[in-house]
C-alpha cells in the first residue's frame, strides 16, 4: 500500500505522547475514541496494546513498565527492542490531538480503499451495480460508526435544548398539527399528524383498500405542498397515477383504465389545467424497487435531493430481505426493523402497508392478525386496521379505521366512507 495511506511517524508521536504523559491516554485518546485498529504499523499496534493493558490494570504506563511487559510476553524483540521504545518522540504531547486526528483519517482512507477494491472484485465476478452500491452504503455507515462510536451520544441538556428549539419553531409556524396531517381530522386530532421518526402500519385483508387509503392520505398531503415518496411494489407507476387522477378529477377509475374512450371524459383528464396541476404536485413514485437495501438507498437519495417529508410503502410483504435461506417470519421481521431504523435515520414518518391473516376474514381484525411476523406489531409506533363492508350496491361503502396501536397516545375508532368509483377514502360526515 502506498505511503500516502499511513504515517508511522505520527503513530510513534502518539505512543511517545502517552508514555511521557499517561493522562493523555485517559483524556485525549479516550475522548477521540481512538482504537488500536487505527494504527497501521504492527509494531506500534503491539506497543499501544501493551500501554492500554497496563493502564486498564491500574499501572501507569511509562517506558520502563511497557518495556518490561513486552519482554515478559516475548514481544520486545518483535517490536524492535528497547531501543525502538526509547527512541519514541518525547515532545509530542502538545500536538497529540493533531496526531490522533491525522492517524484516524489515514485509517479511514485505508478502509475506503479496501471497500473500493472489494467493489471492483464484486463487479468482476458478476455482481450488479445496485448490489455493489448497497454494500458500499452499508460499509460507509459502518465506517462512520467505527470512526466515532460516540457520535450519537447526546446529553440530556442537549436533548432538552433540541426539544425546546423544535417547540419554538412549531410555535412560530402556528400549525394546527406538529406532524404530517393525513386529512382525516379525527385521526389527526388524536395523533397531531404522522410524527417524525415514527413507523406506521396500515393493515387489512386483500381488496379492503389499503392502497386506496395510502393514496387518499398522500393526495391530501401533496395538495398542501408536503413532499411524499411512494414506493409501490404491487402496482405500476401508471396504475398509481390513474388512482390519483381519479380522485382529483372525480372520474371513475374504470374509465381511466379503459382508455377514456368517451371524448368528454378524455378532455376532463387531458386538459392543460389538470395536467399542469398534477405535474406541480411534490410526489415521487418509485415502482422498480423491491429489495430493502435498494429501497433504503433510494429513500436516502430522495430525502437529500427532494427533502421528502414522509414515505409510503405498498406493501411490506413484497420487500425482499436478501435473506433467502431464512424463514418467512425472520425475513419479515428483518424488513420491519430496517424500516423502523430508516424512519429514525431520515427523521421522517415511514408508513408501510401490511396484509392481515386469513383468519380475520369477515371479522374485525386485531393486532394479532398482522401477517408475517409478530415483530411488525412490536416495531410499529402506530397500527391502523381497516374494517367494514367489502362489497355493496351503494356507490359509497361504510367502513371503519381502528387505530389499534398508538405508542404515544390514545387508540380510537373512526367512521370513513369509501367512494368505490374513485377509490377514495374520506372521513364520514
Amino acid at each position: 500500500m502506498h505511503s500516502s495511506f499511513f504515517n508511522h511517524e505520527y503513530e510513534k508521536a502518539i505512543l511517545g505522547a502517552v508514555l511521557q504523559n499517561p493522562l493523555t491516554l485517559s483524556k485525549e485518546v479516550v475522548e477521540q475514541s481512538f482504537s488500536l485498529g487505527f494504527l497501521h504499523d504492527e509494531n506500534n499496534r503491539v506497543i499501544f496494546l501493551a500501554i492500554s493493558q497496563l493502564y486498564n490494570a491500574g499501572v501507569t504506563p511509562d517506558i520502563l513498565s511497557v518495556t518490561q511487559k513486552l519482554l515478559n510476553e516475548n514481544n520486545l524483540d518483535k517490536v524492535g527492542g528497547a531501543a525502538y521504545i526509547a527512541e519514541l518522540p518525547t515532545n509530542s504531547s502538545a500536538n497529540i490531538n493533531f496526531y490522533l486526528s491525522e492517524v484516524k483519517k489515514l485509517w479511514e482512507k485505508r478502509q475506503l480503499y479496501t471497500y473500493l477494491q472489494e467493489g471492483q472484485k464484486a463487479l468482476s465476478s458478476g455482481a450488479t451495480s445496485q448490489e455493489i452500491t448497497d454494500n458500499l452504503n452499508d460499509a460507509l455507515i459502518n465506517l462512520q460508526i467505527a470512526s466515532d462510536p460516540t457520535s450519537g451520544d447526546i446529553s440530556l441538556t442537549e436533548i432538552l435544548d433540541e426539544f425546546k428549539k423544535d417547540c419554538d419553531k412549531k410555535r412560530e409556524l402556528n400549525q394546527e398539527y406538529i406532524g404530517v396531517p393525513t386529512g382525516f381530522k379525527s385521526y389527526d386530532d388524536v395523533t397531531s399528524g404522522l410524527q417524525e421518526e415514527e413507523y406506521i402500519i396500515i393493515a387489512a385483508r386483500p381488496s379492503m383498500g389499503k392502497t386506496a387509503l395510502a393514496v387518499s392520505m398522500i393526495n391530501n398531503m401533496i395538495e398542501h405542498g408536503i413532499p411524499v415518496a411512494f414506493f409501490s411494489l404491487e402496482m405500476s407507476k401508471t396504475q398509481i397515477v390513474q388512482r390519483f387522477l381519479a380522485i382529483q378529477t372525480e372520474t371513475n377509475l374504470y374509465h381511466l383504465r379503459n382508455g377514456l374512450k368517451d371524448n368528454e371524459k378524455y378532455s376532463k383528464i387531458f386538459n392543460e389545467a389538470t395536467i399542469n396541476h398534477f405535474l406541480s404536485l411534490p410526489l415521487k413514485i418509485i415502482d422498480d424497487t423491491n429489495n430493502i437495501k435498494t429501497l433504503k438507498a433510494k429513500a436516502r437519495y430522495l430525502k437529500k435531493v427532494f427533502d421528502i417529508k414522509i414515505i409510503f410503502i405498498d406493501y411490506i410483504g413484497l420487500i425482499d430481505s436478501g435473506m433467502n435461506e431464512a424463514k418467512v417470519y425472520e425475513q419479515q421481521s428483518y424488513v420491519s426493523k430496517e424500516l423502523k431504523k430508516l424512519a429514525k435515520e431520515l427523521k421522517i414518518p415511514v408508513v408501510a402497508l401490511c396484509q392481515v391473516a386469513r383468519d380475520a376474514e369477515g371479522k374485525e381484525p386485531t393486532l394479532a392478525n398482522l401477517r408475517g411476523s409478530g415483530s411488525i406489531e412490536q416495531d410499529a409506533d402506530q397500527v391502523i386496521l381497516i374494517h367494514g363492508e367489502r362489497e355493496g350496491d351503494e356507490p359509497t361503502l361504510k367502513r371503519s379505521f381502528l387505530l389499534a396501536k398508538n405508542r404515544n397516545g390514545a387508540c380510537i375508532r373512526m367512521s370513513v366512507d369509501f367512494v368505490k368509483a374513485w377509490t377514495l377514502y374520506r372521513e364520514a360526515e
